[in-house]
């Protein structure tokens, strides 16, 4: 029943809020430091015939990436139906790949940064939770083309055969929860700990911010180094974390100040082996239920670096883990748009020609 209603969004969206997008594209280009960043070969944008510009090159790329068909013959029809290219131009897609392999992915991932960035800086104290920015970190794993060199640099599932599966990325995002930007990323293989992307981002962090995640993050050594960096974070407690936790202090009801403890020599196998842990470390604990008609009442449990109940009350750390539920359907809905059959359509490209669209 709701197929046709999202094929109406989905065609409202490319209609009506493509045109804005394009705008700030078209200004981003103007400033010359953005431009030399996006171009991985200096001479593939200065010839004066040439047909693709990089101002065209990105709006049929961006095209591309959007359309239910991801082929390249259909970006360039595309692009000449929107009077990006003169009407005699050549339907073939030879120039238009030219084009767009000489785009540089590291300047695209610095647009990305940087374009959330600037979001940011236009956030009102009114979007803050509680005066404090805070960031929305989730996993995922996007399927590549299925070539040589992505099976050698990131190889398939190991408990599929060989000829049987794609190659898989692994890609850890912060999302910012004001602007629902994402603000920052890496990648790395299937094989590769998410908790080490985590700290190649976690660095980046600023004094006061907060990282919202599941369990999967809610470490004691992410726990106690975000505390060591100025930052806070909020995340559900991992189901295992049961012995070595001691309660301290009751907060209110369902929320104490607990001690939790390690075993010494016990570091995480991801954590780099100079960074030293205390043997314990104090966090706290917010229980609270949640009830959806027509299904079982589901306890959730949180854990936190914010010890001040009344600066940040149990109900407040609840109501922000909701909204964290919904980031990840935004998560969710990039991968849908940027489906995995969209990545493979792109052709069989090596993983350096595939990176821009993932951007």
């Amino acid at each position: 029943m709701l197929i046709p209603f999202v094929g109406a969004v989905h065609r409202h969206l490319q209609s009506w809020s493509l045109g804005p997008v394009l705008q700030c594209l078209e200004r981003f280009l103007d400033e010359p430091a953005f431009r030399n960043t996006l171009i991985q070969k200096p001479n593939a944008f200065s010839r004066p015939q040439g047909l693709y510009s990089l101002s065209v090159t990105l709006k049929t790329f961006l095209i591309q990436c959007l359309a239910q068909d991801h082929s390249c013959r259909t970006a360039v029809a595309t692009a000449k139906d929107r009077g990006w290219l003169p009407p005699s131009a050549s339907p073939g897609t030879a120039a238009y790949c030219r084009a767009r392999d000489a785009l540089a992915a590291e300047g695209l991932q610095s647009a990305v940064e940087h374009t959330a960035q600037a979001l940011d800086t236009g956030v009102s104290d009114q979007h803050l939770w509680l005066g404090r920015q805070v960031h929305v970190v989730d996993g995922s794993g996007i399927a590549l083309p299925d070539t040589e060199a992505n099976q050698d640099d990131y190889p398939q599932p190991s408990e599929q055969k060989p000829g049987c599966g794609f190659p898989v990325l692994r890609l850890v995002a912060f999302m910012s929860l004001a602007t629902g930007a994402v603000s920052r990323y890496r990648i790395g293989t299937l094989h590769e700990h998410e908790q080490r992307l985590f700290q190649d981002l976690r660095v980046h962090l600023g004094v006061g911010e907060v990282v919202l995640g599941d369990r999967n993050f809610g470490t004691f050594a992410n726990l106690v180094l975000l505390k060591r960096q100025g930052a806070e974070g909020v995340f559900r407690r991992h189901q295992s974390r049961g012995a070595g936790v001691q309660r301290l202090k009751r907060l209110g009801k369902d929320d104490h100040l607990v001690r939790w403890s390690i075993r010494p020599h016990r570091a995480p196998v991801w954590l780099d082996a100079s960074v030293e842990l205390p043997s314990t470390w104090v966090v706290r604990e917010v229980s609270f239920h949640v009830t959806q008609p027509g299904f079982r009442t589901k306890s959730v449990t949180l854990v936190t670096t914010l010890l001040d109940a009344k600066r940040y009350p149990a109900w407040a750390l609840a109501e922000l883990y909701f909204r964290r539920w919904r980031m990840e359907l935004w998560l969710r809905d990039i991968k849908i748009t940027m489906d995995d059959e969209g990545i493979r359509g792109l052709g069989c490209r090596p993983f350096n020609e595939v990176l821009p669209k993932i951007y």
